[in-house]
């Protein structure tokens, strides 16, 4: 009788549960949720323990320049730049290198006729260049740290550039524009390694193409013509720098 009695009470219990009507639970729709929240962080750092800091700082140094497509000219140039930081990713540049005007390797190879008869391309008279002048803004996109051993760790920063200026050809000057991207590899807080890469771009004199061709290529023309006595061309040139960088 117990085991009969226990089956009857179980069966009673759970059809008195399925009989029993649901019950539906409903929430103010502006109590649910609708977004992810974020936490919200005050005076965040872009780089943690950060060991060079730039801003409001004045730097400066000597560079050395290397034209990677220039036909006529040697390709060396020398000069110095100085930097002001706004802050720790802007910064106003300025650029002033004396061009070398000797000539390329090419020069003469360039200068002769077919078959190799005579120099009277007039090369020799051609506009030479003399300085460039360039103002940028750069802005600083990424700082970091890396470890050359165990006990050295050099800090870097990856910088672009955009801006313009002025190049002298042959007594005239002409405006430029610049656009660039570099690298700079601190060795102490105060001293460092910059590598720039720039294209420069300018509408300068055609040194091939002389207003006056008779008296450019005449074998008796032994002067430097001005830029002005040639027809223009837009050049675009490559242009390499290295320099060492004292901050202040």
């Amino acid at each position: 009788m117990g085991l009969f009695t226990f089956f009857s009470v179980f069966l009673c219990v759970s059809s008195a549960g399925f009989a029993a009507p649901s019950q539906i639970v409903k929430f103010p729709e502006e109590e649910l949720a609708r977004e992810s929240v974020l936490p919200k962080f005050k005076d965040t750092k872009m780089v943690l323990n950060r060991n060079i800091t730039t801003a409001r700082k004045l730097s400066l140094g000597l560079d050395f320049g290397f034209a990677l497509n220039e036909p006529f000219n040697s390709p060396f140039q020398y000069g110095f730049f100085l930097n002001y930081h706004l802050d720790e990713t802007k910064a106003f540049n300025l650029l002033f290198n004396m061009l070398n005007s000797a000539n390329s390797t090419y020069t003469n190879q360039l200068n002769q006729q077919p078959q190799g008869v005579g120099t009277n391309f007039g090369l020799e008279n051609r506009a030479r260049p003399k300085y460039l002048f360039l103002g940028s803004f750069q802005y600083n996109a990424f700082y970091g740290k890396i470890s050359l051993t165990k006990q050295f760790v050099m800090n870097l920063m990856l910088y672009g550039l955009v801006g313009g200026g002025a190049i002298n050809y042959g007594g005239d000057v002409y405006p430029a524009l610049s656009l660039g991207l570099g690298q700079k590899f601190y060795f102490t807080k105060k001293l460092a390694l910059r590598l720039d890469l720039r294209s420069i771009m300018f509408n300068g004199p055609n040194v091939v193409d002389p207003k006056n061709g008779s008296d450019y290529s005449n074998a008796s023309t032994h002067r430097e013509f001005a830029g002005s006595e040639f027809n223009n061309i837009l050049t675009l040139t490559n242009v390499l720098f290295g320099g060492l960088e004292f901050q202040f």
